[in-house]
């Protein structure tokens, strides 16, 4: 993290849509991706002042994915 605030630099992470939408048979699964988007967003609240860009990648999709 010194290096990331030194730099100024980016943090992306990238998570599923399990993380907004929870399905019957992918419990475990979407409480992992409901966890990172937790962290992501919280992370976001305390480096931006910083001056650290944050960004989590629900609008990141695989090739092939509806948009």
């Amino acid at each position: 993290m010194p290096y990331l605030l030194e730099r100024k630099g980016a943090v992306v992470q990238v998570s599923s849509t399990s993380g907004r939408i929870a399905s019957a048979g992918n419990g475990v699964y979407a409480a992992t991706k409901f966890g990172v988007d937790a962290f992501a967003e919280a992370l976001r609240q305390e480096v931006t002042a910083l001056g650290v860009r944050a960004e989590h990648g629900h609008r990141i999709r695989p090739a092939g994915q509806a948009r």
